[in-house]
């Protein structure tokens, strides 16, 4: 049981008016354009960061990404289309589940390479082509348009959308998520990399539709350089003595990555949270078609990475936030020489844990949550404490003390 005045001190009307005032001033910082050239090299650094990609890059250990055998990559280099054709076909020998390649053939081209790579996409039991979904309708809430392969092509097979969620349309910015179907003129359309996973196991893909997100962040689980999953060069499939039968029943997606893996490209590359350098990213680091691969080896997993309620983010922020106003004042009024040194020691100490809570529980629960407000509240609350009870609730008893006065005058008139 508390003592009386420690009660009365925690539930005093000030802590609450003083709350509501912090959030009241990150309400409107939050809501001032702030650009100064000043800022600039600070915001681009650390503009793209999140403190879960150190969770990818860093802390998880290799043994956590073993090769998912589900899957393997096939390199198409710069092939043209019949020699695309050939290796559809030496593939295809050996009896893969489904083919899903990652390049789009909008037009004809030449005569003998289209049919050849229509007659090879002919033979293959399960085909899945990219497509496009653009030109997004707001007042419809749907894609105007849908872009796929000329009809010669997605005539063998079924399609699915390859656009990928990168924010603000910029290239530069990391590819964290997507979206798992899209409305295109009243027809479902759904991303690559779930068709390719729908065709494989149906199942699956049923529960994944279920969870109607959205969008979905990806749960990295490496790149075809770090061995987690099979990749086969160009030159390799076309080598005679090459042995393709551990394609048998497997995921086999073509697609570009460089002209060979020994070359180096920025080509078809992406930033991903896997960048060794998460802060101030220098280069691109995976190629389209093995984000796609990350996706679908997610999904069979079913190891998604779920969304912190944001009412709970909320609370939190509020909680923290009152929290502080209580032990900030009780320090005020107690130890007012020491409150500046004090209040920053214990600021720093949960800004530290903060950022610990948010890292260990995506490490360990695959749960991402944003305390960024909860942050905001804690580093604002002593300031902005002090503004409140020396400037704010000053003025108010002030006008409050002249109003009293210049009635009590007019009673006495009266």
């Amino acid at each position: 049981m508390l003592p009386k005045k420690l009660r009365q001190d925690l539930w005093s009307k000030h802590n609450f008016l003083c709350t509501l005032f912090i959030f009241a001033i990150l309400g409107m910082l939050s809501s001032i354009p702030i650009q100064s050239d000043v800022l600039n090299p600070v915001e681009s650094t650390f503009d793209d960061f999140e403190l879960t990609d150190i969770v990818f890059s860093k802390l998880r250990p290799d043994t956590l990404y073993k090769a998912d055998t589900n899957i393997v990559l096939v390199n198409i280099g710069r092939l043209n289309r019949a020699g695309i054709a050939e290796q559809i076909n030496i593939i295809n020998q050996y009896k893969p589940k489904v083919i899903g390649i990652d390049a789009a053939f909008r037009t004809p081209k030449s005569l003998e390479g289209d049919t050849a790579l229509a007659h090879a996409m002919a033979r293959v039991d399960n085909l899945v082509l990219v497509s496009g979904v653009h030109q997004f309708n707001k007042e419809t809430n749907q894609y105007d348009t849908l872009e796929t392969s000329h009809p010669m092509f997605t005539l063998h097979g079924t399609t699915g959308f390859a656009n990928l969620i990168v924010e603000s349309d910029d290239y530069y910015k990391s590819c964290r998520s997507f979206s798992p179907k899209e409305n295109v003129r009243g027809h479902t359309e759904l991303a690559f990399p779930v068709k390719v996973a729908q065709v494989y196991q149906p199942s699956i893909i049923k529960r994944f539709l279920q969870r109607d997100n959205a969008y979905e962040y990806i749960n990295y689980r490496g790149n075809f350089t770090s061995g987690s999953f099979y990749a086969v060069d160009v030159a390799e499939v076309f080598d005679p003595e090459w042995d393709g039968s551990f394609l048998k029943d497997k995921i086999v997606l073509m697609g570009y990555m460089g002209e060979n893996f020994q070359s180096r490209t920025l080509e078809d590359k992406l930033y991903t949270p896997l960048n060794e350098n998460y802060v101030g990213k220098a280069h691109p680091d995976m190629y389209g078609v093995v984000v796609h691969a990350n996706s679908i080896s997610m999904i069979l997993r079913e190891e998604y990475i779920n969304d912190a309620p944001t009412v709970i983010e909320i609370v939190i922020a509020v909680v923290l936030c009152f929290l502080n106003v209580v032990l900030f004042t009780l320090i005020m009024n107690h130890f007012g020489d020491w409150y500046d040194s004090l209040t920053i020691i214990w600021q720093l100490m949960q800004t530290c844990i903060i950022m610990y809570v948010v890292v260990a529980l995506f490490y360990m629960f695959n749960l991402k949550i944003n305390l960024t407000l909860a942050l905001a509240a804690v580093l604002l609350s002593s300031n902005a404490l002090e503004l409140y009870y020396h400037i704010v609730l000053r003025m108010y008893n002030r006008t409050h003390f002249i109003k009293f006065v210049s009635n009590k005058s007019k009673k006495q008139v009266t």
